[in-house]
């Protein structure tokens, strides 16, 4: 029996290069990879500059946060790390009425408020005091 398929925008990145960035959902995820993780410049502007109503985070206690106050977890979640950044190892984007439905996988990496040692390595050579990997799926 087929089934019923939509196609989608597959990402398998070696870095931000200019052709993946002429995709408009990727150009916003690198933004704000950028402006949310690396250098923090976007956690004073409105939530809506950046979120959708409808956005929603998982705390790591089963709480969930939407909206404004999902935004706000994300800031709090965020004050332990000095720097941040994210590396999408796989991206699949599904064009819908409204924009994306998005599910990525990737390695997060930070470095502490309070430095300690500094035990992995970056696609670009840079070390971080943490490393795991994670997985975003807004649908």
């Amino acid at each position: 029996m087929p089934f019923p398929t939509k196609s989608c925008f597959a990402y398998h990145p070696k870095g931000w290069d200019d052709a993946v960035l002429q995709h408009p959902a990727m150009a916003f995820m690198h933004r704000f990879t950028h402006e949310w993780c690396e250098t923090k410049t976007a956690h004073s502007q409105p939530f809506s500059d950046w979120y959708a109503p409808g956005y929603e985070l998982g705390s790591h206690d089963g709480r969930r946060f939407t909206g404004e106050m999902a935004a706000k977890a994300f800031v709090k979640s965020v004050e332990l790390y000095s720097s941040s950044t994210v590396e999408i190892s796989a991206c699949y984007l599904e064009e819908t009425e409204d924009g994306y439905t998005v599910v990525a996988t990737g390695m997060i990496y930070a470095n502490f408020v309070v430095p300690g040692e500094k035990t992995c390595k970056d696609s670009q050579g840079r070390e971080w005091e943490l490393c795991v990997s994670g997985i975003a799926d807004d649908g």
